[in-house]
């Protein structure tokens, strides 16, 4: 009987050396434990802090200053170049267009001094009667010198020294038609006319005049155009005198 109990004391022991944790009694947990069991799953932090990510999203320095920066005070500096832009192209049409409303053959905003020269010549439209002034420009063409036949013949142009202040016009005639301009002056003064093929060499290129009026008369000048093809041609209002100038009303007729 001792051999047997012995023999149970033996493998009792032997039992409880393999597996001591099993002998041990149970007991409830207290939280005290600094053992490795007792450190928190990594993703325990995660899910009761706030996101990190997320908070800087919805603070001021993602949004606030992506808003301020890029989307809106990017977006106006943007637009206030374009309109400084555009403003700055409107200039320099008014200035290379010397002042004139080209876009519907109107009269010169300044009142005569825009249209000086062939250059920045108002384009007449058919049937429109538009204003202009001699008054405040400046003496640019001679139709008397090196005069055409056609002109000198037909006109009294050849006979005078054209000393006055000119403006121009311009206006494209269609092969066949017959160009009729009409001035008539506002005031006491005597204008002369002429339409001419080149403002560089007016007097040889003269296509029809008139100057046979006298203060406070109208004239007339007319060309037909029978050169086989469109031609763009050149009015000038001018006068024989220095002391001859002031407003008028100039109108171009196509038959």
């Amino acid at each position: 009987m001792r051999r047997i109990l012995a023999s149970l004391s033996v493998a009792l022991l032997v039992a409880a050396c393999a597996n001591p944790v099993d002998l041990l009694p149970d007991y409830p947990d207290t939280g005290t434990d600094t053992g490795a069991d007792a450190t928190p799953p990594k993703d325990s932090g995660k899910d009761t802090s706030t996101p990190p990510v997320d908070a800087g999203k919805d603070s001021s320095v993602a949004d606030s200053g992506s808003d301020a920066t890029a989307s809106d005070g990017g977006s106006d500096a943007t637009l206030d170049a374009s309109v400084d832009a555009d403003a700055s192209i409107d200039a320099t049409v008014d200035a290379s267009d010397g002042g004139v409303d080209a876009s519907d053959g109107g009269s010169p905003v300044d009142g005569g001094t825009g249209n000086d020269t062939c250059a920045q010549a108002v384009v007449l439209v058919n049937g429109v009667s538009v204003s202009g002034d001699t008054t405040s420009a400046s003496d640019d063409y001679q139709v008397e010198v090196g005069i055409s036949l056609v002109c000198d013949n037909t006109s009294s142009l050849g006979t005078y020294t054209y000393d006055g202040n000119d403006v121009t016009y311009t206006l494209t005639v269609p092969n066949g038609k017959k160009l009729t301009i009409d001035v008539n002056p506002t005031n006491q003064w005597d204008p002369a006319v002429a339409i001419v093929a080149s403002c560089a060499s007016a007097g040889p290129s003269c296509l029809g005049g008139a100057d046979e009026g006298f203060s406070g008369d109208p004239e007339t000048a007319s060309y037909t155009n029978t050169t086989g093809s469109d031609q763009v041609v050149f009015v000038i209002v001018d006068s024989y005198s220095t002391s001859e100038m002031g407003p008028f009303t100039i109108q171009a007729t196509l038959q």
